[in-house]
């Protein structure tokens, strides 16, 4: 199956983005963009900081929780991710 971003806007006004193609297979974990654009994770977060004004949370069970204040920002990352994934024919 063909790796694709989806995005969504929470209750909060939060935007979000993320593979929910086999959520069963736990495909929306934060970490498995990352595995697909072939980076280290903090590589990753940095990334999504630096050049896309993600906001990133870390939670006490260790996990992170990525989201965007701001729509346009959410897809120019979706939007180049899901390219990259097209374009190197990434799969989950």
């Amino acid at each position: 199956m063909q790796m694709k971003l989806t995005e969504w806007e929470g209750s909060s006004g939060k935007f979000y983005c993320a593979c929910v193609d086999d959520l069963g297979r736990n495909s929306g974990a934060w970490w498995v963009p990352a595995r697909g654009l072939d980076l280290p994770l903090p590589q990753y977060l940095k990334m999504l900081y630096e050049d896309y004004d993600a906001s990133i949370e870390s939670t006490k069970s260790g996990t992170y929780i990525i989201y965007w204040t701001d729509q346009a920002r959410m897809r120019k990352f979706k939007n180049w991710a899901n390219k990259y994934y097209r374009d190197h024919k990434v799969t989950i």
